[in-house]
């Protein structure tokens, strides 16, 4: 470690306004890094591009923690963040995680816990580059998911499934964006019209019901044989395309109904409006006989 160590500092971002803890942080790691300090989320942008670990308070005056990670996520996806809090909130913990935290230490820390701090990320830190190049020499990879049929998993996997698919070259923004709505539509149908088997006519009278629609979905997934049903999700990226495959445990339905449906003037429909985006975001759609597996192909 000594030895990686002078060939490189890690650049650290340390946001806190607190000038107690811009000096303790001076004296546990300025050795091991090189540190930045900002007081706000808008003082730190102009340290993000050179910067490998972000480490921050989660008071921070000019935004919410939770947004901030999204937004420096969003920036920066491979960059590390660690929230430091005198907040005893499991809640939070819970949430700055699963929104791209890869630790959260509470208030007031040891010594120990901030070595521990450097001795697990640090490596990491010092070889981000070598990622970087990893990134950039992969020529095929494929991934499988399994989900419940739990239409709140789906936000929050969707975001995840988004990080890992920018990390490809080739992808654009824009197909950042397609891949992102496509994805989130075709789960939701694998789940309400797939593993619960609501069909749109159903799920229209439902809804002119005045009935709470979602509270609907949670308790059907509650009951059997909708609980036991999973929705399984796979990419398979390669050079000049990537695919995804969505399989639900449903019936199934009649594909050949909206095979020959007009986009321009259904997009906007609740009666298979999911088929619909995917036609017109995807280069190509494809469903097995029964209507319960799709296969979605983008070019890039």
């Amino acid at each position: 470690m000594d030895q990686i160590l002078k060939l490189h500092k890690p650049n650290v971002l340390v946001i806190d306004e607190d000038a107690t803890m811009q000096g303790v942080m001076t004296d546990l790691l300025g050795e091991q890094m090189s540190i930045q300090f900002a007081k706000n989320y808008a003082e730190a942008l102009k340290f993000f591009e050179e910067t490998d670990l972000i480490i921050s308070e989660t008071n921070i005056r000019d935004m919410d923690v939770i947004e901030m990670i999204k937004k420096i996520k969003h920036q920066k996806p491979n960059v590390f963040i660690v929230i430091i809090t005198s907040r005893r909130d499991m809640h939070l913990a819970v949430e700055v995680m699963r929104h791209g935290a890869i630790d959260y230490i509470l208030k007031p820390f040891s010594i120990d816990e901030i070595a521990n701090l450097v001795e697990k990320y640090l490596f990491f830190a010092v070889n981000k580059q070598s990622d970087y190049d990893l990134l950039d020499i992969i020529a095929e990879e494929s991934r499988t998911f399994i989900l419940p049929t739990n239409i709140h998993v789906v936000s929050p996997f969707v975001y995840e499934f988004i990080e890992m698919i920018k990390r490809f070259q080739g992808i654009s923004k824009n197909d950042i964006f397609s891949i992102r709505l496509v994805i989130y539509e075709m789960l939701i149908n694998a789940i309400e019209h797939g593993n619960l088997e609501l069909n749109y006519e159903t799920k229209k009278n439902l809804l002119n019901t005045g009935i709470n629609y979602i509270e609907y979905l949670d308790s059907l997934s509650q009951i059997a044989p909708y609980k036991d049903r999973r929705v399984e999700i796979s990419y398979h990226y390669c050079r000049d395309n990537i695919s995804f495959k969505i399989k639900d445990e449903g019936r199934g339905f009649d594909v050949k109904k909206f095979e020959n449906r007009d986009i321009k003037n259904d997009l906007l429909a609740l009666h298979g409006r999911g088929i619909i985006i995917s036609k017109f975001n995807m280069d190509e759609m494809t469903y097995n006989e029964s209507g319960n597996e799709v296969l979605l192909k983008k070019r890039i």
